[in-house]
């Protein structure tokens, strides 16, 4: 059996930026032995090192903009490590944070037809599922990476026949069905959803949505 420790590798990707963390467990613990993000400038270099306060760490930027810290360092788990940083990163590294906000998603989803109403900590989107009724999502922000989903269906049954087969095609789909007939309204909600391809997620629930064709004339 061989005695070297096993190493743990945790790859995040968002929009143009990327981050690999490395990590070692040795006998006493976890630690995260190094990192490299890019594309970092040199003016973001210092604000990503106050991260890690008086900890001695080294680190080096390339020619390509890739960050390289040495770091060796003790912590709990790679998720906790990896949300606090990444958090910090988001707030404070004007690059990144720029890649973690919901504005690049917002105009996206206009560009493909949606309704978008912006809200203080996230927006509200729609649009119509043609000859079924319409699909809204609500995002609110929870934290600087990640975000809450509420997603809703609303339909419109013929009959209290169509209803019950839009009420098993949704709940298929994992929305718990909160009316029937004459209007049929159905929820489903996610907690804590990573904002990088949010919505490419939304576009992806909306046509999903679609497929279920559980009123007349959409066969």
């Amino acid at each position: 059996m061989s005695n070297e420790p096993r190493g743990i590798v945790k790859n995040i990707r968002c929009g143009e930026f990327e981050a690999t963390l490395r990590y070692v467990e040795r006998g006493d613990g976890l630690y995260i032995v190094d990192a490299y993000l890019k594309p970092i400038s040199f003016e973001e270099a210092p604000i990503i090192t106050s991260f890690f306060g008086e900890k001695r760490i080294f680190w080096n930027l390339g020619e390509d903009g890739t960050l390289k810290l040495l770091l060796n360092m003790k912590v709990k788990s790679p998720e906790d490590f990896a949300e606090d940083f990444m958090g910090f990163l988001a707030e404070n590294v004007p690059s990144i944070r720029r890649v973690y906000s919901l504005d690049s998603h917002v105009r996206s989803l206009r560009e493909d037809g949606w309704l978008v109403a912006e809200k203080a900590a996230g927006f509200e989107a729609s649009k119509v599922i043609p000859a079924m009724g319409r699909f809204e999502a609500e995002v609110a922000k929870v934290g600087s990476t990640t975000v809450t989903l509420r997603l809703a269906l609303v339909l419109f049954p013929r009959s209290l026949g169509e209803a019950e087969e839009c009420a098993k095609a949704v709940a298929s789909l994992k929305y718990s069905v909160v009316e029937r007939f004459p209007v049929l309204r159905a929820v489903k909600k996610l907690q804590r959803v990573d904002v990088c391809g949010l919505a490419e997620k939304l576009i992806d629930a909306y046509n999903e949505a679609r497929r279920i064709a559980c009123v007349e004339g959409t066969q």
